[in-house]
């Protein structure tokens, strides 16, 4: 997903559109690609949008896929510890 959306498509409309539209457009992208509908794919495109401007920040792509598998690995270990509870 980073190569994806942090490496091709947001270099690309970076240069075409700028930052600031480079921005929104491939965090909402990633919420989009990800399948979910209404309320819950406002969460995704926040993650997505700061995922970018990380992206834009560090000027790396190493940042953001350090970021976005420590997202994946705190969400995976809340998902355990509810589930966990529920035995």
């Amino acid at each position: 997903e980073e190569s994806i959306f942090r490496g091709a498509l947001y270099r690309h409309l970076r240069g075409r559109v700028g930052v600031w539209l480079a921005v929104p457009v491939s965090g909402l992208c990633f919420g989009v690609m990800h399948g979910y509908s209404g309320v819950l794919l406002i969460p995704v495109i926040t993650i997505g949008v700061c995922f970018a401007m990380i992206r834009e920040w560090r000027g790396s792509l190493i940042p953001t896929v350090v970021a976005h598998s420590l997202h994946n690995a705190t969400v995976m270990s809340i998902v355990i510890l509810i589930f966990g509870a529920l035995k």
